[in-house]
């Protein structure tokens, strides 16, 4: 039997249920989505209401604002019951780990030894058990954030730690967008941007991800615009030979 929903005039009301249980909410979406082969034509939609659910979820949950040392156990089951999604998990694990990170009330290392660095311990299991890459973004992009920033805290003086210019030119391939990206990582620019369409960003993206060379020492993200630009920029008092060797 398939079901209509009314669904799609719910969502702009999901932002009032900050006062709902949070397992209540998550009981629902879960079950919601077990049935999702139910719905028929209206998936998209029944997805479409998920998807504000749970982001309410965790706007509204544990993980909504800084508890500082006590959050370590709500990323996780925040971050597992994101991964219960299927295409969507990754869309919805970003939005909890882009709220993981050091707490102004406390210091950098603390954060990074007694929270941050179980929580990820404990949280490749989940990864490894749904095939997905602890370097598959959006997890690459917060572990590159928070050990730049526990990087800082440590050793008696910064260190450039840029890998030699033979390593950084083996980065993608010959084409002229990775000729572009060569060139930038060898020239003494902390910055750049590439505005292209999809599949050359994409394709410099995957250039970025694939290199050993680059993998703690640079930070990239996609931003506004029409097309969307790629934004690099390196760390330059990130040690990257240390994670490299």
């Amino acid at each position: 039997m398939k079901l209509t929903s009314p669904l799609p005039s719910l969502i702009p009301h999901v932002n009032n249920l900050a006062g709902t249980s949070t397992s209540a909410l998550q009981l629902l979406t879960k079950s919601l989505y077990a049935a999702r082969d139910k719905f028929g034509e209206n998936e998209a939609k029944l997805k479409t209401f998920v998807h504000h659910v749970v982001t309410a979820v965790v706007v509204h949950g544990p993980c909504g604002s800084a508890n500082g040392l006590n959050t370590s156990v709500a990323y996780l089951q925040m971050l597992e019951y994101c991964l219960g999604f299927g295409d969507e998990s990754l869309a919805l694990c970003k939005r909890v780990t882009s709220r993981m990170k050091p707490p102004h009330n406390i210091p950098v290392n603390t954060w990074f030894i007694r929270t941050f660095s179980p929580l990820w311990t404990q949280l490749l299991p989940a990864l490894q058990q749904r095939n997905i890459s602890p370097t598959a973004e959006p997890f690459r992009a917060c572990v590159s954030e928070n050990v730049y920033a526990f990087s800082a805290t440590i050793g008696e003086k910064k260190s450039t730690g840029v890998p030699s210019p033979a390593i950084l030119n083996t980065v993608g391939c010959p084409c002229g967008d990775c000729q572009q990206l060569r060139k930038f990582l060898t020239d003494s620019d902390a910055s750049w941007q590439f505005k292209a369409v999809k599949p050359r960003r994409v394709h410099l993206e995957k250039a970025l991800a694939s290199s050993k060379a680059l993998t703690w020492g640079i930070r990239w993200h996609t931003g506004g615009g029409s097309p969307q630009r790629l934004m690099v920029r390196l760390i330059e008092s990130f040690a990257q030979s240390d994670w490299i060797n």
